[in-house]
């Protein structure tokens, strides 16, 4: 009789027990999937909410963090021991010689580091910020601790709340009655938030820091230094390794504008003729020849006759990859036509509409592609996915073509594509779609560039990826071929970079954060799938990637308060209440 009392009491215990402590993997739990929680401290707030992630053979903690923060995550050696010692910028002794990171599994610390736990199926991996080695997060769950930085559902404060000062919501402009005059978007202050978002970030992305400088701020010499040094690093490395071609090439050449340093000679390099004169002809996806067009514009750079890539190859080649629908896509002429792309070779494109007529044509034939499928949000879907990235590139190339974003002609069901992109707005940035919880990186960094780039229309300007003061590549005849002997540059010096012109101060207004982020708890794609809409980036594997990150067009549901933990608690009371009957059952046997 008494061991069927204790059997009885700890089967009351047990069930309990169970209930309660294996709700998180449950919750979280998808078919070959773990879930991984990145939080920080309470200013980084949370990097990445509980996200479930495909896993692979081999998977270790430390390998599906990198997988979805990529180079945003750092880390250090101790002897033979490797650790992780800064997240998105955060890093170890930030706040005192005891913080750093600490990571756990389904909420248990391991007894061997992140890189040698193998991830299992159902594992709930979280990396939690400490102050003072861990001491602060043991009577603290990750449940708790997120629901401390404010939960994962991105809450509006309520602006009856005298104490919080509420996010300003983007609205529908009114069209005044009796014209046709489509409304006016007052953007300068979107704009500001967001650039004066990153001026506090401590890492910048490569075309945050373009946003910022085509935005006419200054970048901080701090933020300069520290980019020239990276990315002169950067071009060295990837050249000696002949890696140094494509869209790496062309995303450099933008940084180092960016930087208000010279692309014919940086790093000892002239990175303009290492485009121009590309011999394995390496130059041929179509998101390569959109970024090297507009990097040979970017300065009206003259190309000598023997230049293996002219501008007219360059317009030919994009020209002869249009689809008969009007668009272009990443891979063959065969695919399904996307907004994103057919938005980026109407930018590389728009310079030249009024001297080619075959550019002219193609360049309407895009616009009434992006206008036949627009939806009715009025933004655009690449891969059957609604997103801001691919809003953004549409945006760019329409308005750089001459037409008017908020014209009829782009205005499906009352909205046109600049509020659907105003749509994605959370915190102080941007999110890549809408079930996507916080700020994503990249949708933030491109959404701010299309938005500039508006806004540099507005203002009577031109391209934002051209750097002289007319702001249009112009037409010059190509300079004779220096002798092969010679150690002049092929490409003549262009006249002194102008600063850019400086845009009106925008007036303070709301605005969000990308990283998206878009951030910076880049939620957007994984920080390591770079979106093909990003010129430096490997297009093939980027767009493999992104079919794999939108498939079924949905997000797992991974919030940490619902019904879900309703049902369990309850749950758990029951067959507690089951067990404790059992056992008072046995004081009678």
């Amino acid at each position: 009789m008494k061991i069927n009392k204790i059997i009885a009491l700890w089967l009351a215990v047990l069930v309990a027990a169970t209930s309660f402590f294996t709700y998180i993997p449950q919750a979280f739990a998808q078919e070959n999937t773990a879930t991984l929680a990145v939080i920080g401290d309470s200013e980084k707030g949370i990097i990445v909410c509980p996200k479930s992630i495909e896993i692979s053979e081999g998977e270790t903690a430390y390998s599906l963090l990198s997988k979805e923060l990529g180079d945003k995550v750092e880390v250090s050696k101790f002897g033979s021991f490797e650790y992780v010692s800064g997240i998105d910028g955060l890093r170890e002794l930030d706040h005192g010689e005891q913080s750093g990171w600490l990571y756990e599994t389904n909420g248990e610390s391991p007894t061997v580091g992140a890189n040698q736990y193998e991830v299992k199926e159902g594992d709930v991996i979280a990396y939690r910020y400490s102050l003072n080695w861990g001491e602060d997060l043991k009577e603290k769950t990750l449940e708790e601790s997120i629901k401390a930085l404010g939960g994962c559902e991105q809450a509006q404060p309520d602006p009856s709340n005298p104490g919080e000062d509420p996010v300003e919501q983007p609205t529908d402009p009114s069209v005044p009655e009796d014209t046709e005059q489509p409304p006016t978007y007052q953007i300068t202050g979107e704009i500001k938030q967001t650039v004066d978002h990153i001026l506090k970030k401590k890492e910048w992305s490569d075309w945050e820091l373009f946003a910022v400088a085509r935005s006419g701020n200054k970048i901080p010499d701090s933020v300069k230094k520290k980019h020239i040094e990276k990315t002169t690093e950067y071009v060295t490395s990837k050249d000696k390794n002949g890696r140094l071609f494509g869209t790496d090439l062309e995303r450099a050449i933008f940084t180092v504008l960016s930087l208000e340093q010279d692309p014919t000679n940086f790093a000892g390099k002239n990175l303009i003729r290492m485009l121009y004169t590309d011999e394995k002809n390496r130059i041929g996806s179509i998101n390569t020849v959109i970024y090297g067009l507009l990097a040979i514009d970017s300065k009206t750079y003259q190309l000598p006759e023997n230049a293996k890539w002219t501008r007219e190859k360059f317009i030919d080649n994009i020209l002869n990859k249009q689809h008969n629908d009007g668009g272009w896509a990443l891979s063959t002429i065969d695919a399904q036509s996307e907004p994103d792309l057919t938005g980026m070779a109407m930018t590389a494109l728009a310079p030249y509409k009024d001297k080619n007529e075959k550019v002219k044509t193609a360049l309407a034939k895009a616009g009434d592609f992006l206008s036949s499928t627009q939806t009715d949000k009025g933004g655009y879907a690449s891969l059957g996915q609604e997103n801001s990235i691919s809003a953004a590139q549409a945006l760019i190339g329409i308005v750089l073509s001459g037409d008017d974003p908020t014209s009829e002609k782009y205005t499906k069901n009352g909205n046109n594509v600049i509020d659907a992109i105003l749509s994605y707005r959370t915190g102080n940035g941007f999110k890549w779609i809408d079930s996507e919880n916080g700020v994503n990186d990249m949708a933030t960094e491109q959404v701010l560039n299309s938005l500039i780039q508006y806004q540099s229309v507005q203002d009577g300007k031109g391209s934002i990826y051209v750097w002289t003061k007319e702001q249009t590549p112009s037409e010059t005849k190509p300079t004779p071929a220096p002798d092969k002997d010679s150690d002049q540059e092929q490409t003549p010096k262009p006249e002194q970079d102008p600063k850019p012109e400086q845009d009106p101060k925008p007036e303070q207004d709301p605005k969000p954060e990308p990283e998206q982020q878009p951030t910076d708890s880049s939620q957007k794609p994984a920080a390591d799938n770079q979106n093909k809409s990003q010129a430096p980036a490997d297009d093939s594997q980027n767009k493999e990637k992104a079919a794999d990150s939108t498939e079924g067009h949905k997000l797992p549901n991974t919030s940490l308060y619902g019904w879900d933990l309703v049902v369990w608690f309850g749950s758990g009371l029951l067959l507690a209440l089951l067990g404790f009957i059992i056992y008072r059952k046995t004081l009678h046997v």
